[in-house]
């Protein structure tokens, strides 16, 4: 985690977010492109990495890109956290699953056939509030946010 921490200094530091954000935002995928592109990329260093290094590391790169698509901050900040959890419990690494077995004191190959349907709700779940956005924002929005 410190690591990761140094790593997003040095980014922002050294200026490298702002032109590679750019070059994402110009790159011709268009919106839904890029949202396709940022949840592959999230479902799969969720697969390897921790969350917190995750948000991280790339937060400061996302940022300016949901900036420049004029997306909402809370309903974006949602759908990372959604792509995140779900990376975590997805073999081939399954950091937080392997933190699971090991509390419930159980193999993860025990565990399989059951957390196949809970990556099937998550992975639902996530496709819902991509596609309806007051999914996310409903409550905050009630709260005044």
């Amino acid at each position: 985690m410190a690591l990761a921490g140094i790593f997003a200094y040095a980014l922002s530091t050294l200026g490298v977010i702002d032109p590679l954000a750019n070059a994402i935002v110009h790159s011709g995928l268009g919106e839904g492109g890029v949202l396709a592109l940022i949840v592959l990329l999230l479902m799969t260093l969720g697969m390897f990495l921790d969350g917190i290094s995750i948000f991280l590391i790339f937060v400061p790169l996302l940022l300016p890109i949901a900036q420049a698509y004029h997306w909402d901050l809370v309903w974006f900040g949602v759908v990372l956290t959604l792509k995140v959890a779900l990376g975590q419990f997805t073999p081939p690494l399954a950091v937080n699953l392997m933190v699971s077995c090991r509390i419930a004191k159980v193999r993860m190959e025990e565990t399989v056939r059951w957390v196949i349907w809970m990556l099937l709700a998550m992975f639902v779940a996530m496709v819902l509030v991509l596609v309806f956005q007051p999914l996310a924002t409903w409550l905050p929005k009630y709260l005044g946010y």
